[in-house]
């Protein structure tokens, strides 16, 4: 049966790197006259790419809050035959910036996962913010499929009203007083206040609202108060100026209080005060 033909298997193993392999089976049998060498040709199955983890997607995205930090992991999926250089970039460095980059990865330390730090960034707006995260790579001049992340940065600003006082005092009847009003964070939209006097009898607000925007948000309006005349003598003590934004629930009212020292005196009057009589007379008064 010399002439029948004989299978050898061969089997290319799996490997880690993504080379393709080249190799040569060497057939000798004793009393041969010549070795017969066989070359094997193995493509690699692997497939070099970045592996980031968390891999947030827009649509579950990594949450960062103003202020704070959060980690990414990243390593590759193959063994590469030369250095990967990854860079890391921020779409917007006024929502999150990043730290660690670059990262370089060899043939012994393609596995060991690299860390990047992700910050949120403090802002002035009440507003939680998208951004991305950008990953590229590439080994020499052969670049590797990019991996983008998404982050939510999220707001830890309150919205809220500032006064310039809490409280105004006392004014007389006729007379007047002021303070300053501005919001506390800027806005995502704009924010209409109303402005109470809880007895409008006693102080007129000669601003019964105010509008502030996403540009104005900071800029102090002026609220002017009256103290009315009436005709009792009575003081009006503890009166208070309300501000509310009654679209948003979620401000806070803020209270500034007032009272007002009435001008009025009590006293008799007499008329005429005076009556001339002869005796006998009487007048009256």
């Amino acid at each position: 049966d010399f002439d029948d033909p004989q299978p050898v298997m061969v089997t290319a193993r799996e490997d880690d790197d993504v080379a393709d392999g080249h190799y040569q089976i060497v057939l000798h049998a004793a009393g041969a006259v010549d070795d017969v060498p066989v070359t094997v040709d193995v493509d690699d199955n692997d497939e070099l790419q970045l592996d980031v983890t968390p891999s947030a997607e827009p649509d579950d995205p990594l949450d960062v809050g103003e202020g704070q930090t959060s980690v990414i992991e990243v390593e590759l999926t193959a063994q590469p035959t030369g250095d990967v250089v990854v860079t890391v970039a921020a779409a917007d460095d006024t929502i999150a910036t990043v730290a660690g980059g670059p990262l370089t990865f060899t043939a012994a330390n393609w596995d060991v996962a690299q860390e990047i730090t992700i910050q949120g960034v403090d802002d002035a707006d009440t507003a939680t913010e998208p951004t991305t995260i950008a990953f590229g790579a590439s080994q020499g001049e052969t670049a590797v499929d990019s991996v983008d992340v998404a982050i939510s940065v999220v707001d830890d600003d309150v919205l809220g009203i500032d006064v310039s006082s809490t409280s105004l005092g006392t004014i007389t009847e006729g007379m007047s007083a002021q303070f300053d009003v501005s919001l506390t964070q800027q806005p995502a939209a704009s924010v209409a206040l109303s402005v109470l006097s809880s007895d409008a009898g006693a102080i007129d607000v000669a601003e019964g609202a105010l509008t502030f925007t996403t540009s104005n948000w900071n800029v102090p309006q002026t609220v002017h108060l009256s103290a009315l005349h009436d005709p009792d003598t009575a003081d009006e003590n503890s009166r208070t100026i309300t501000l509310s934004a009654p679209a948003i629930p979620a401000i806070v009212p803020r209270q500034v209080s007032v009272s007002v020292a009435d001008d009025d005196d009590q006293q008799i009057m007499v008329n005429p005060t005076t009556l001339p009589l002869d005796e006998g007379q009487q007048g009256t008064i």
